[in-house]
């Protein structure tokens, strides 16, 4: 078994070398190599280059990292179950549940009950699976540390446990049981694999090295790109690859170093690759600025609409539109904004990322009722509920008046109960035994109190 990890920076060469490798191996032995990517869209992304080369005999096994261990779980463990993230969560909260119950998370007594300590244990478990983290081992490193961190240690014990129970995994602990699976021999659906071949990541995970070590036991080569500058140079900024070369050491590779092609590029964008990542007191101005340019607009809505405005203008120059690549530090809070303005400029666009399921407003509305035990039915969440267009609750009041919720909802606002399930029940039953009389200056509205008593018998 060979190692190779070719570094470098950007267009060094470093994907081409190794596609070049890749259709060598596939000519010698078609369905023996293996792409691995660390994201769906970088998949997609090389399929289509290879799309049109029948110079590779079969078809390469271009995968995602997570994708190959699933489908590794999936061939030899066919019993196992993949845990959805919902069913995660109410697993999660099934446990906590129960031994908050039993007293056994006694340091969290006041808020083992709500979504925030849910959320911190579903971070906890994840950071401790992604790192391989064996329970015993944080049981003891727990044991003579306080109440709380033994108490984390026993939730994690339990989690795992029930997982092992009922055959379940998660997404962050299908790198634990593939490897468990490699080690027993298991390699299907991957036997047949000789040449294996990793692009795209700056980093790997503990799980991740792993496999790593346990498929270089049996493929002849196992290449890997890594960025990063033979100067040694931007420290910062490649201190993720050098920690993974250091560890990748062991499996003793040959490291080959390729710099960058010599393109025609303007001068700013040269002098900007070179110092953007370089130490803020070493940096340097440049001379000449051609090929950077900035736009300063106000607000969001006009920087969107200012860079939009020079994306057509560079369509209308002959520019293809998938070679425009628009880059943000976060797309949500752009998200709806960059559609709408790209589709007012009839500009083809493609935004990065899947819509959120919660912009959904059949789901938004659903988690907002959910939410309404936790807040103790606050009066406006539960009129806003009851005048939601997406409330039809089967009832049996309801089956002759299909406005019963509207009906709810205007007893509610008679009321006047600020929040309370107890205190709107315990106000409708009275109103709805018998209309309260007002007071001598209160004649009046004697009309308005006997609807609020009709409103209760009704509801």
């Amino acid at each position: 078994m060979t190692v190779h990890i070719l570094c470098g920076p950007a267009r060094s060469g470093k994907t081409a070398r190794m596609l070049k490798r890749l259709r060598e191996r596939a000519a010698e032995a078609p369905g023996s190599v293996l792409w691995l990517a660390p994201t769906g869209r970088a998949v997609e992304a090389l399929r289509g280059r290879l799309l049109n080369e029948a110079s590779i005999p079969g078809r390469p096994r271009l995968h995602t990292f997570h994708e190959m261990l699933q489908e590794i779980v999936r061939a030899n463990d066919p019993a196992a179950r993949l845990l959805s993230g919902v069913q995660r969560r109410l697993l999660t909260e099934d446990l906590v549940a129960g031994l908050a119950a039993d007293g056994r998370l006694a340091h969290f007594a006041g808020v083992a009950d709500t979504h925030g300590f849910t959320d911190g244990v579903l971070g906890l478990l994840a950071d401790l699976q992604r790192n391989a983290v064996p329970v015993e081992r944080f049981e003891e490193a727990t044991a003579s540390a306080g109440p709380k961190e033994r108490q984390c240690a026993h939730l994690y014990a339990q989690y795992q446990g029930e997982l092992r129970r009922q055959h379940l995994h998660d997404a962050d602990g299908v790198a634990a049981r593939a490897g468990d699976l490699l080690r027993e021999g298991l390699r299907q659906p991957f036997a047949e694999v000789r040449a294996m071949f990793v692009d795209g990541f700056g980093d790997f995970t503990r799980p991740q090295h792993d496999i790593l070590e346990l498929l270089s036991e049996w493929v002849e080569e196992l290449w890997i790109v890594l960025p990063d500058e033979e100067s040694g140079q931007r420290a910062d900024l490649f201190a993720r690859p050098r920690a993974t070369m250091e560890r990748l050491r062991k499996l003793r590779p040959e490291v080959e170093w390729l710099t960058s092609a010599d393109v025609d590029r303007p001068a700013g964008l040269t002098h900007l690759e070179r110092q953007i990542f370089n130490p803020i007191r070493t940096l340097q101005r440049a001379e000449d600025s051609t090929g950077v340019s900035r736009i300063e607009a106000p607000g969001v809505l006009g920087e969107v609409r200012l860079v939009v405005r020079r994306i057509k203008k560079l369509l209308r120059d002959g520019v293809g539109a998938d070679d425009v690549l628009v880059v943000l530090r976060d797309v949500s809070p752009y998200a709806d904004i960059l559609t709408e303005v790209f589709d007012e400029y009839a500009v083809p666009v493609e935004v990065d990322g899947t819509e959120q399921l919660t912009r959904n407003p059949a789901i938004s509305v659903l988690l907002r009722a959910l939410r309404l035990p936790d807040d103790d039915w606050p009066f406006a969440g539960v009129t806003a509920l009851l005048r939601n267009t997406y409330f039809r609750p089967l009832w049996p009041e309801a089956t002759d008046r299909s406005d019963m919720a509207q009906r709810a909802e205007m007893l509610l606002r008679l009321l006047g109960e600020p929040r309370g399930r107890h205190a709107y029940l315990t106000a409708i039953t009275a109103w709805a035994e018998k209309q309260e009389p007002g007071l001598e200056d209160e004649q009046a509205e004697e009309s308005l109190r006997r609807r609020k008593h009709e409103l209760a018998k009704e509801c």
